[in-house]
């Protein structure tokens, strides 16, 4: 009888680290997903951020923009109370990641319903427009939103800013399109050809 209680209770014993273990490794696995889901996003924000300078350029020193803004580095509007005359590479990505996680904020708040490419497409037309320029964009919005990516991206084509930034703007409406056939899941072409 002693024997047979031994066996249970090294039964149980082997059962609860088993347990434990499964517990471990389930709770690594789920960290480790939160952790690579956190690399990808910081992954995709960098890629942003590259494209972002693509498309402002770098200037070391003042100029005024296609709209008579002062603006510095890469595409840095000069606030209030902020005085440049010029700066250094170092300093201007420092203004470039501020501006970043601002237009990114901005997005998550007014815009909470997009995510993914359109919050990414949004966070780069809040860093050219601001906020409130962006806000102006009545119809492209509400047709995001709706997830109608072919009519959001045929308003960013028709928009005065795409004769002002014809390159940004097309790269933009090309990303949007590519939304639209991920949600149909088929080609835009399909039924052209």
């Amino acid at each position: 009888m002693r024997g047979y209680h031994l066996m249970a209770k090294k039964a149980t014993i082997h059962r609860i680290v088993n347990s434990v273990i499964m517990m471990t490794l389930a709770t690594g696995l789920w960290f480790g997903y939160q952790k690579l889901d956190q690399y990808q996003e910081q992954e995709k924000d960098q890629a942003e951020i590259a494209k972002i300078v693509v498309d402002e350029g770098f200037r070391r020193c003042v100029y005024r923009d296609s709209l008579g803004f002062k603006t510095i580095g890469f595409g840095h509007l000069v606030k209030k109370g902020e005085s440049f005359k010029c700066i250094t590479p170092e300093d201007a990505v420092e203004l470039l990641r501020a501006d970043y996680a601002y237009a990114k904020e901005s997005v998550k708040k007014n815009y909470p319903w997009a995510s993914g490419e359109a919050q990414r497409v949004l966070v780069n037309l809040t860093f050219q427009l601001g906020e409130n320029r962006l806000a102006k964009f009545k119809k492209t919005l509400t047709y995001m939103e709706q997830g109608d990516y072919y009519k959001a991206a045929g308003e960013l084509l028709d928009s005065k800013l795409h004769r002002q930034t014809p390159k940004r703007l097309e790269r933009h409406a090309g990303r949007l399109l590519a939304l639209a056939e991920d949600i149909e899941g088929e080609s835009i072409w399909h039924n052209q050809l």
